[in-house]
């Protein structure tokens, strides 16, 4: 019985009961192999683009006078630039690799790394890094185009709403 519980202790000791977690060294290789300092900075500019959209949405929506538009086109192009300026400092390569080592620390074991910086290396991996941008891009587009019946059946749903307020 003493050697049955030894023999299992050894076991359990000799085996982790959790994966080895993955080194800096090897995810900054997987970042690099996978592009993911890329993709980081063309999300800056995604982020970019809502904030401007965003930005003149809310104008619009104030219905300016002819002379409040004539300055708001005036003073945008200094207020995007600020925009941008704030939000590549916030999502700089350097605070966002921080937080993708946490996460991928927190989500990947080092075999698992491992295996996917052989994937990339491979010609399969090159492969589907080259092809990830359109594949992304086209399904930025469905999905815009999926979003626009989407829009209008909030729009109408939300035009009811306002109704059934004003009638109580």
């Amino acid at each position: 019985m003493k050697r049955s519980i030894l023999a299992l202790a050894l076991l359990l000791a000799a085996s982790p009961l959790h994966a080895a977690e993955p080194s800096d060294r090897s995810l900054e290789k997987l970042f690099d192999l996978s592009e993911v300092k890329k993709l980081s900075e063309a999300s800056i500019n995604q982020v970019n683009l809502m904030i401007n959209t965003m930005v003149a949405e809310a104008i619009a929506k104030k219905k300016p006078s002819p002379e409040q538009q004539k300055e708001y086109e005036k003073l945008l192009p200094g207020f995007s630039k600020r925009l941008q300026v704030i939000v590549k400092e916030e999502m700089s390569w350097q605070k966002m690799k921080a937080a993708y080592l946490t996460i991928y620390r927190q989500n990947f074991s080092q075999e698992e790394v491992d295996s996917l910086i052989a994937f990339y290396q491979s010609p399969t991996g090159k492969m589907f890094l080259k092809k990830m941008p359109m594949v992304t891009q086209d399904s930025m587009r469905a999905t815009v185009e999926l979003m626009e019946p989407i829009s209008a059946r909030i729009k109408e749903s939300s035009a009811e709403l306002e109704k059934a307020i004003r009638l109580k």
